[in-house]
């Protein structure tokens, strides 16, 4: 199975702020996408499934 390299922008997305990872596996990205900001001082609030600008994904937000 290969693998994705997606960047999580955690360390430089203001409090508040989102971003939108589009993808066909959402599970493995809310996994990776958590695991990513457990190096930086990002508190991210729940991933949410859905559909931006009609591509297919997870939005992260940051709490703290």
């Amino acid at each position: 199975m290969k693998t994705l390299k997606i960047k999580y922008p955690w360390s430089r997305l203001c409090i508040n702020g989102t971003f939108f990872v589009p993808t066909l596996r959402p599970d493995e990205v809310i996994r990776e996408g958590l695991q990513a900001s457990i190096g930086t001082q990002a508190v991210p609030a729940k991933p949410m499934v859905g559909v931006q600008d009609g591509k297919f994904g997870v939005l992260f937000r940051r709490l703290k």
